[in-house]
């Protein structure tokens, strides 16, 4: 399974590259939301996945092209929230995300043994879907 796994999220993940065309229709915060909202539902399928091979092949499926869309979007939407300082406003976003990616683990870590992984997963993925829901209803202008 580990190599089919791989194969997996390598095989849909080229979907990123398909990133530029996405952001120029549909604009860069709008496949940032979709991302986020695609993102909670991959987050659910691995919750409810369990030991079930098909279920974790099918949520990497589902996580993977978001996953790589979401990051190759960030600079694009980066540029066009800040048009004056897009470098300045890229190296935040990443250092707040390198904060995240070392924090979180800690975090989810320590409340695996109380809540368990499947109710951790469910709560990151409300909290994703909310987010690129929330994203998606404020307006390109604002965005």
């Amino acid at each position: 399974m580990n190599r089919s796994l791989f194969v997996i999220i390598g095989v849909v993940g080229l979907a990123g590259l398909a990133t530029g065309s996405l952001a120029r229709g549909l604009g860069p915060g709008r496949v940032a939301a979709g991302c986020l909202v695609v993102l909670g539902v991959s987050l659910v399928l691995f919750a409810v996945a369990g030991h079930s091979p098909v279920l974790v092949l099918l949520a990497a499926a589902v996580f993977a092209p978001v996953y790589l869309i979401g990051a190759a979007v960030l600079a694009v939407w980066t540029v066009a929230v800040a048009p004056a300082e897009p470098g300045r406003a890229l190296s935040v976003t990443m250092v707040v995300g390198a904060v995240g990616a070392i924090v979180s683990p800690v975090v989810v870590g320590s409340l695996i043994p109380t809540l368990g992984l499947p109710a951790l997963l469910t709560a990151a993925a409300v909290l994703t879907v909310l987010v690129g829901v929330g994203i998606g209803l404020v307006p390109a202008r604002a965005r």
